[in-house]
C-alpha cells in the first residue's frame, strides 16, 4: 500500500476510535487499541513519538509508533493537560483545606484555617492588630506630642508628662506630709495640730512655761535668787535665807545668846563662866557655857592659856552669836538711825526681810523683829 493510502486508514481510524468514545461504545475492535472505562490507555510504550505503528498502547502497553501530539511526560503542561490527568508536567493538584498546613498555594484569603487571619487593613475604623499611632494614625489617632517638649499640651497631664505638667499634687493620706499639706488639711499624714493658747484647757503638751494662760503660773525655782509665791526659809534657805534659831532646840546658834536663849546657850556671865564670852580675860573653863564649849573644841588655847580678843571674835565667827554694842550704831533693841546689816547676825537677818530698817530707820517695827525673826527678847 502507498503512503497516502496509509495516511488515509490512520485518519479513518481516529474518527472511529473519537465517536466511539464519545458515545461510550468500545473502540477495542480497532486495530491497537482497548478501552477501559472511556480514557485512553496510558503513556506511550518505547515505540512512543518516533515509531512507526499504528495504534496506542493502553495504560503503557507496548503498543505501536505513532503521530507528533503532546504526550504526558515531556515537561510541558499543554492545554489539555492537568494537575489529575499529568502531574508530572503540570504539578501535583493543591491540598484540600483545611489540612492543618499552609500551602503554597493556599493564602489567608481562601483558606483563614490553615493560614492565619489576614492582618488588619488600614484604614478600617479599628485600631488593631500591630496598628499604631505611627503605623495607621487613620484607626489610631495622631500621636501624642513628644514629652517632654516644654509644653503641657492638651492630652498631656502630671501623671503621664510631669516634665511639661509639673508634679501632681499630693494625695492625703499616703503616709508622707508634704507638698503643701498640713495638719489641718490632711491629719492623717501630718498629724494632729497643736492646741492653740489660749483655749481655757490645759492639754496635749501644754504646760505652765508655754502657755501659762491656760496652765496655770509655774511653781517658782529654788534656788532662783527670789524668795517668792510659796517659798519660805525652810523649802528654799538658798533664796529666803536661813530660818532664826529656835529656842529651845538644844544648839546655841544664830542670834541666840545666854540672855536669849539660856536653855541653849547657857547663864550669862557670872554663872558658871568666870566672865562673860564677850570680854577678854582668863581663860574660860569648857562646859561653862555652850558657846565656850564651840569655841575651845576649836581653840583650845581660849580654855587652857587665855580668853583673849580671838577667842572674842570667836564668839560670832565659831557661834554664830553677836556679842552687842559691838559694831552696830546702837543697840538693837532700841530705836535710831539704819544699822549696818554686817553688825549683828540678828540685824541681818532683820534687814534680809525688812530693808528698811537698814536703809531708812530701825524704827519700833525693827525692834519688835528682833523678837519675831530672830527670837531674841529685847
Amino acid at each position: 500500500m502507498g503512503r497516502r493510502a496509509s495516511r488515509s486508514v490512520l485518519w479513518v481510524a481516529l474518527l472511529l476510535f473519537g465517536s466511539a468514545c464519545a458515545v461510550g461504545e468500545d473502540a477495542s475492535f480497532l486495530p491497537g487499541f482497548s478501552y477501559d472505562g472511556g480514557k485512553p490507555g496510558g503513556h506511550a510504550g518505547a515505540g512512543g513519538k518516533g515509531g512507526t505503528g499504528g495504534g496506542y498502547a493502553n495504560k503503557g502497553g507496548a503498543g505501536g509508533g505513532g503521530g507528533s501530539g503532546p504526550a504526558c511526560g515531556d515537561a510541558v503542561c499543554s492545554t489539555t493537560e492537568d494537575c489529575e490527568t499529568c502531574p508530572d508536567d503540570c504539578g501535583q493538584c493543591p491540598a484540600g483545606c483545611p489540612d492543618g498546613t499552609c500551602n503554597s498555594n493556599e493564602s489567608c484569603q481562601i483558606c483563614p484555617q490553615d493560614c492565619g487571619q489576614c492582618p488588619p487593613k488600614c484604614p478600617d475604623g479599628t485600631c488593631n492588630g500591630t496598628e499604631t499611632c505611627t503605623s495607621c494614625p487613620a484607626d489610631c489617632g495622631q500621636c501624642p506630642p513628644h514629652c517632654p517638649n516644654g509644653t503641657c499640651d492638651s492630652n498631656e497631664t502630671c501623671s503621664n508628662c510631669a516634665q511639661d505638667c509639673g508634679q501632681c499634687p499630693p494625695k492625703c493620706p499616703d503616709g508622707n506630709c508634704n507638698g503643701s499639706e498640713t495638719c489641718a488639711t490632711c491629719p492623717a499624714d501630718c498629724g494632729q495640730c497643736p492646741p492653740k493658747c489660749p483655749d481655757g484647757q490645759c492639754n496635749n503638751g501644754e504646760t505652765c512655761t508655754g502657755c501659762p494662760q491656760d496652765c496655770g503660773a509655774c511653781p517658782p525655782k529654788c534656788p532662783d535668787g527670789t524668795c517668792n509665791g510659796s517659798e519660805t526659809c525652810s523649802s528654799c534657805a538658798q533664796d529666803c535665807g536661813p530660818c532664826p534659831p529656835t529656842c529651845g532646840d538644844g544648839s546655841c546658834n544664830g542670834s541666840e545668846t545666854c540672855s536669849t536663849c539660856e536653855q541653849d546657850c547657857g547663864p550669862c556671865g557670872g554663872g558658871s563662866c568666870s566672865h562673860d564670852p564677850c570680854q577678854t580675860g582668863s581663860s574660860l573653863v569648857s562646859g561653862c557655857d555652850s558657846c565656850v564649849t564651840q569655841i575651845c573644841a576649836v581653840d583650845s588655847f581660849c580654855c587652857s592659856s587665855s580668853w583673849d580678843t580671838t577667842c572674842v571674835d570667836e564668839v560670832s565667827s565659831v557661834c554664830g552669836q553677836s556679842c552687842g554694842g559691838g559694831a552696830c550704831a546702837h543697840d538693837k533693841c532700841a530705836t535710831g538711825a539704819a544699822l549696818d546689816s554686817s553688825c549683828d547676825t540678828c540685824v541681818t537677818m532683820v534687814c534680809a526681810s525688812d530693808s528698811y530698817c537698814c536703809s531708812s530707820s530701825w524704827d519700833s517695827m525693827c525692834v519688835d523683829e528682833v523678837t519675831t525673826i530672830c527670837g531674841e527678847t529685847c
